[in-house]
C-alpha cells in the first residue's frame, strides 16, 4: 500500500480519527488505531496537535513502540 507524506494532502482531507473518552481516568494511553496507523502512520512526526471539536488544541509527543503507537507528554 502506498501512503502520501502528510503535507501531501489537503488541510481539509488531512488524516484523522476520532476518540472518545469515557473515563475520567487520564493515566491512559491514547493509543492510535491500528488500523489508521498501517494506512497513514509511516511517516508521523516526534509531536502532533491535537484539535477538539470547540476549538481548543495542544501538542503532544507520539511515541512508536513495536506493538503500539499512541500520544505522550510534549
Amino acid at each position: 500500500m502506498t501512503t502520501l507524506p502528510m503535507d501531501a494532502y489537503p488541510l481539509n482531507l488531512k488524516p484523522s480519527f476520532c476518540k472518545i473518552i469515557m473515563s475520567d481516568d487520564y493515566n491512559i494511553r491514547l493509543r492510535f488505531p491500528p488500523l489508521w496507523f498501517t494506512v497513514y502512520g509511516r511517516d508521523l512526526p516526534d509531536q502532533c496537535k491535537i484539535e477538539m471539536p470547540n476549538g481548543l488544541s495542544w501538542m503532544v509527543g507520539i511515541t512508536k513502540t513495536s506493538m503500539e503507537t499512541y500520544f505522550d507528554e510534549n
